[in-house]
This record gives C-alpha cells, structure tokens and sequence, in this order.
C-alpha cells in the first residue's frame, strides 16, 4: 500500500481527481486544518497477475533469487512437472 496527499486549499482538485481514476484506492482520509484541507489517499499500483513456469531441471537457487525479487501471490509446486510462480507485476513500472 502507498499513500498520496493532496491539499484542496492549495487547487489540487484536478490533481486529486485525475488520481483517484488512474489508481486503485484503498481509502481516503479529509481532514480540515488552519492551513488548508489535506486530503491523505491510500492505493495500490495498478497492476496484472502474470505467472512463470520452472521446469524440475531449474535450479533451486534461480527459483529463489525470483521468489524474493517479486510480488509472489501463489506458489505450486507440481510433483510431476514443475513450480508455477503467480506474481503480481505493475502496470506502470514493471
């Protein structure tokens, strides 16, 4: 999860807009201060699930280095075949 912030007070309200459109938000926070209206917006990346296959003559090493360099939702591990890595990856950044 990330967190944006946005003032109203200071016209960021095509920003604030255009943001909650382009994101996947989790929950938005107002607050009424002295110094303006902050806005605290807590989202995820936008992102696809992608999945990646090991065959049993991968190396155990390589299966792991992936494991630890990506959003790993699920991992199968198939006796007769192989592992298949579902992951998470970013739409914007990879």
């Amino acid at each position: 999860m990330k967190v944006e912030f946005f003032d109203l007070a200071l016209d960021d309200r095509e920003k604030f807009k255009k943001f909650v459109e382009d994101h996947q938000v989790i929950d938005i926070k107002f607050s009424a201060g002295r110094n303006g209206y902050p806005i605290m917006v807590m989202y995820e990346e936008p992102s696809i699930l992608q999945q990646k296959t090991f065959n049993e003559f991968s190396e155990d090493d390589e299966v792991n280095e992936f494991l630890e360099s990506h959003d790993v939702i699920q991992v199968d591990h198939r006796p007769d075949c192989c592992t298949v890595v579902t992951y998470r990856k970013s739409v914007n950044n990879g």
